[in-house]
């Protein structure tokens, strides 16, 4: 889907791909912030 968007980005897709990023960025944050041990925040998708 990345390479995809490389060809023709469309208005949608590139929506998708800022709530996705803005979605990681805030997920990131809140990691970040939560005493929780790194060992959690290891395992990304």
């Amino acid at each position: 889907a990345w390479l995809e968007l490389g060809e023709r980005p469309s208005g949608a897709e590139a929506l998708g791909m800022l709530l996705v990023g803005a979605a990681l960025g805030v997920v990131s944050l809140l990691a970040l912030r939560s005493p929780r041990p790194p060992q959690a925040a290891s395992s990304k998708r």
